[in-house]
């Protein structure tokens, strides 16, 4: 996973960027082509799969086109999740399409603009619709197979009535896929995760705790981040997964490092054999591990 950038136009009720603080979360930037082309070139004997996105709008760099067509160039698919909240011409809409974009995830979250901004504040679905429409249109006009367009709805109170409706300017609009999934929220302090099925709110579990709280592990299984996959900042900074959303959890830089180096630090290798029950020094772990209840 490489992020773009940090930077997002939207505030969405359970994201960081909703009250980001600048001397906590990751500094706002976007990733320089020639940064990303030397993180590519480090790993790309490697990577089956390069995710452009994390916490920030990927389509606010305009470089983004040319890191997917890097990519495919070396035979590595990409796939992108996306507000769609961007200015975005026929041009670079062409160019998403041309750059062999593997696939693309409309986070799209109602039917109609009042439901829409419900969580996605800052957001105009008229211009999300009309952007997927563009790069859906270019994607027939070119008689491309890909990019797969998915309509991704997050499902909440205000909003699980609606699925049909969704599903339906989904298919209006052309996409391939349509997905609703269980949204995050926070209610009356506490953090909890709407149930599709039951239709009602359950509580949600913390992927961390503050140092002052016992770790209680969540899973018996070894997080499977530390051994398969890396997330680079924009920055290119590392990172051990895609939930951290603090400087402090920020492991070395892909850019003056080796692969090796990062890959196989004293911390990620400490933070491993921690994971599978083979040592229990959790003082040397990963930072962003250290109160993390995988771990």
């Amino acid at each position: 996973m490489i992020e773009p950038t940090t930077v997002c136009t939207l505030k969405c009720k359970h994201c960081f960027h909703y009250r980001y603080d600048k001397k906590i979360h990751f500094t706002y930037e976007h990733l320089s082509l020639e940064n990303f082309l030397i993180i590519l070139k480090k790993i790309k004997k490697y990577a089956l799969l390069i995710e452009l996105y994390n916490y920030g709008e990927p389509f606010l760099n305009k470089q983004t086109p040319f890191m997917i067509a890097a990519s495919t160039r070396a035979g590595i698919r990409t796939r992108i999740s996306s507000n769609m909240n961007v200015p975005m011409d026929d041009d670079y809409a062409r160019s998403i399409v041309e750059a062999g974009l593997y696939r693309l995830t409309c986070s799209i979250d109602g039917h109609t603009q009042k439901i829409y901004e419900k969580y996605r504040e800052n957001g105009n679905l008229a211009l999300a619709l009309e952007n997927s429409q563009k790069i859906i249109s270019w994607k027939q006009k070119l008689k491309a197979r890909y990019p797969r367009m998915v309509f991704r709805m997050l499902v909440f109170e205000w909003n699980y009535k609606y699925i049909k409706e969704a599903k339906a300017l989904a298919t209006q609009y052309g996409f391939d896929e349509f997905c609703a999934d269980p949204g995050a929220y926070t209610v009356n302090g506490q953090k909890v995760m709407w149930n599709i099925e039951k239709q009602c709110w359950q509580p949600g579990s913390s992927r961390f705790v503050n140092q002052n709280q016992t770790i209680q592990k969540n899973t018996k299984q070894p997080c499977e981040w530390l051994f398969n996959a890396l997330v680079i900042n924009s920055n290119g900074n590392v990172l051990p997964c895609c939930f951290p959303y603090e400087r402090k959890a920020e492991h070395l830089s892909l850019i003056s490092n080796s692969l090796q180096e990062v890959w196989n630090s004293p911390e990620y290798q400490a933070t491993r054999l921690y994971a599978r029950g083979l040592q229990n020094d959790r003082e040397h772990v990963l930072t962003a591990c250290k109160y993390c209840t995988r771990l």
